[in-house]
Protein backbone atom coordinates (compact mmCIF):
# COMPACT_ATOMS: atom_id res chain seq x y z
CA UNK A 1 0.00 0.00 0.00
CA UNK A 2 1.55 3.42 -0.78
CA UNK A 3 0.57 5.25 2.35
CA UNK A 4 2.09 8.03 1.21
CA UNK A 5 -0.36 8.21 -1.41
CA UNK A 6 -0.29 11.74 -2.93
CA UNK A 7 -3.77 11.43 -3.89
CA UNK A 8 -4.51 10.73 0.19
CA UNK A 9 -2.09 13.79 0.75
CA UNK A 10 -4.17 15.99 -0.99
CA UNK A 11 -7.51 14.78 -0.29
CA UNK A 12 -6.84 15.28 3.46
CA UNK A 13 -5.06 19.06 2.85
CA UNK A 14 -9.03 19.87 0.91
CA UNK A 15 -11.01 18.24 3.80
CA UNK A 16 -8.54 19.49 6.44
CA UNK A 17 -6.73 22.41 5.91
CA UNK A 18 -3.71 24.21 7.66
CA UNK A 19 -4.91 27.00 9.58
CA UNK A 20 -3.11 29.75 7.89
CA UNK A 21 -1.09 32.22 8.77
CA UNK A 22 1.76 30.04 9.63
CA UNK A 23 4.15 30.94 12.70
CA UNK A 24 6.96 29.18 14.24
CA UNK A 25 6.96 26.37 16.49
CA UNK A 26 5.71 26.72 20.17
CA UNK A 27 9.11 26.45 22.36
CA UNK A 28 9.77 23.15 23.25
CA UNK A 29 7.59 21.28 20.64
CA UNK A 30 8.48 17.70 20.19
CA UNK A 31 6.59 15.85 17.71
CA UNK A 32 7.14 12.76 19.50
CA UNK A 33 5.86 14.31 22.72
CA UNK A 34 2.74 15.17 20.62
CA UNK A 35 2.53 11.87 18.86
CA UNK A 36 2.70 10.00 22.40
CA UNK A 37 -0.02 12.41 23.65
CA UNK A 38 -1.90 11.47 20.71
CA UNK A 39 -1.99 8.06 21.16
CA UNK A 40 -2.86 8.37 24.94
CA UNK A 41 -5.57 10.50 24.63
CA UNK A 42 -6.66 7.89 21.41
CA UNK A 43 -6.37 4.76 23.91
CA UNK A 44 -8.24 6.35 26.12
CA UNK A 45 -11.04 7.32 24.06
CA UNK A 46 -12.63 3.81 23.94
CA UNK A 47 -15.14 3.93 21.42
CA UNK A 48 -13.04 6.46 19.03
CA UNK A 49 -10.17 3.94 19.09
CA UNK A 50 -12.29 1.21 18.50
CA UNK A 51 -12.98 2.59 15.38
CA UNK A 52 -9.68 3.44 14.21
CA UNK A 53 -8.61 0.17 14.45
CA UNK A 54 -11.34 -1.48 13.24
CA UNK A 55 -10.29 0.71 9.81
CA UNK A 56 -6.87 -0.01 10.36
CA UNK A 57 -7.54 -3.26 10.41
CA UNK A 58 -9.70 -3.69 7.48
CA UNK A 59 -6.81 -1.76 5.73
CA UNK A 60 -4.10 -4.06 6.56
CA UNK A 61 -6.52 -7.15 5.75
CA UNK A 62 -7.14 -5.78 2.46
CA UNK A 63 -3.56 -4.72 1.82
CA UNK A 64 -2.56 -8.38 2.72
CA UNK A 65 -5.20 -9.88 0.22
CA UNK A 66 -3.01 -7.58 -3.08
CA UNK A 67 -0.18 -10.06 -3.80
CA UNK A 68 -2.41 -13.05 -3.71
CA UNK A 69 -5.14 -11.78 -6.29
CA UNK A 70 -5.48 -11.64 -9.56
CA UNK A 71 -3.30 -8.53 -11.74
CA UNK A 72 -6.62 -7.16 -12.11
CA UNK A 73 -7.93 -6.90 -8.73
CA UNK A 74 -5.09 -5.28 -7.20
CA UNK A 75 -5.62 -1.64 -8.16
CA UNK A 76 -8.96 -1.64 -7.00
CA UNK A 77 -7.62 -3.66 -3.43
CA UNK A 78 -4.97 -1.44 -3.08
CA UNK A 79 -7.53 1.54 -3.53
CA UNK A 80 -9.59 0.07 -0.79
CA UNK A 81 -6.74 -0.53 1.70
CA UNK A 82 -5.66 3.63 1.35
CA UNK A 83 -9.19 4.42 1.52
CA UNK A 84 -9.97 2.39 4.27
CA UNK A 85 -6.71 3.94 5.85
CA UNK A 86 -7.15 7.41 5.13
CA UNK A 87 -11.19 6.64 6.89
CA UNK A 88 -9.01 5.74 10.12
CA UNK A 89 -6.66 8.82 9.84
CA UNK A 90 -9.71 11.07 8.86
CA UNK A 91 -11.55 9.34 12.89
CA UNK A 92 -8.57 11.10 14.62
CA UNK A 93 -8.25 14.22 13.07
CA UNK A 94 -10.11 16.19 16.04
CA UNK A 95 -7.15 14.49 18.26
CA UNK A 96 -4.02 15.97 16.07
CA UNK A 97 -5.49 19.00 15.55
CA UNK A 98 -6.39 18.91 19.32
CA UNK A 99 -2.17 17.24 20.51
CA UNK A 100 -0.22 18.78 17.12
CA UNK A 101 0.10 23.14 16.81
CA UNK A 102 -0.85 23.65 13.62
CA UNK A 103 2.72 25.34 13.11
CA UNK A 104 4.06 21.67 13.41
CA UNK A 105 1.82 20.03 10.75
CA UNK A 106 3.83 18.72 7.69
CA UNK A 107 0.15 18.43 6.18
CA UNK A 108 -1.64 17.24 8.52
CA UNK A 109 -2.15 14.14 6.89
CA UNK A 110 1.62 12.54 7.77
CA UNK A 111 1.06 13.25 11.16
CA UNK A 112 -2.13 11.23 11.48
CA UNK A 113 -1.20 8.71 9.35
CA UNK A 114 1.58 8.50 11.72
CA UNK A 115 -0.15 7.89 14.97
CA UNK A 116 -3.07 5.54 13.43
CA UNK A 117 -0.31 3.05 12.18
CA UNK A 118 1.49 3.30 15.46
CA UNK A 119 -1.44 2.68 17.73
CA UNK A 120 -2.50 0.20 14.77
CA UNK A 121 0.69 -1.78 14.65
CA UNK A 122 0.90 -1.73 18.50
CA UNK A 123 -2.72 -3.30 18.81
CA UNK A 124 -2.02 -6.24 16.20
CA UNK A 125 1.53 -7.02 17.87
CA UNK A 126 -0.43 -7.64 21.40
CA UNK A 127 -3.14 -9.36 19.84
CA UNK A 128 -0.95 -11.92 17.98
CA UNK A 129 -2.13 -10.62 14.49
CA UNK A 130 1.13 -9.28 13.08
Amino acid sequence: MTAASPDLARRWAEQFPVPLPRRSLPPGFSAWAARDQALADLRQSGLLADSVLTAYAAAMRTHGQVKGAARAQQPLLQEDARERLYEACALIQPVIARDFPPESWTEGWFEARSVVTALGEAHLQRSGRT
